[in-house]
């Protein structure tokens, strides 16, 4: 997931094709396995660098979050990051796919992939985690 750091992939972005996409994916993985949504797809909103939604399976919540500058699709239950059922359905899209591995603490070298304005931002907003990168509240 390194490889997909780069200047400015903290910047909000709302992409509508890309989130066009999204759906799709998200319509195959609920016809794949009987969820549903309960929040709808909402764009980056005020401090926030991501577009999100979330899905019930059963049970289980599974909150969908959607950089667009990365092209990156993650899973997050109980403020953990996890993989996502079906991946695949993302893949299919054009879109890279995060999951568990997205806990890794973020290091020296994640922080170097960005501006120094990021790196700055990341160090005061404790972004602790290689998907707190991805998926952000930096003012």
């Amino acid at each position: 997931m390194e490889e997909l750091l780069f200047p400015w992939v903290t910047d909000p972005r709302d992409d509508p094709a890309a989130n066009k996409r999204l759906m799709t994916a998200v319509h195959e993985l609920l016809r794949r396995d009987g969820g549903a949504i309960v929040r709808s797809l909402r764009p980056p909103v005020l401090g926030s660098n991501y577009t999100d939604l979330t899905l019930k399976f059963g049970d289980q919540e599974l909150w969908l979050l959607f950089n667009s500058a990365a092209k990156l699709v993650a899973g997050k239950s109980h403020n953990r990051f996890v993989d996502i059922p079906h991946a695949e359905v993302f893949s299919w899209q054009g879109f890279h796919v995060g999951g568990s591995e997205l806990n890794q603490p973020t290091l020296p070298s994640h922080l170097a992939r960005l501006s120094k304005t990021e790196a700055s931002w990341a160090r005061g907003h404790r972004a602790d985690r290689l998907g707190d990168l991805f998926f952000n509240w930096f003012d």
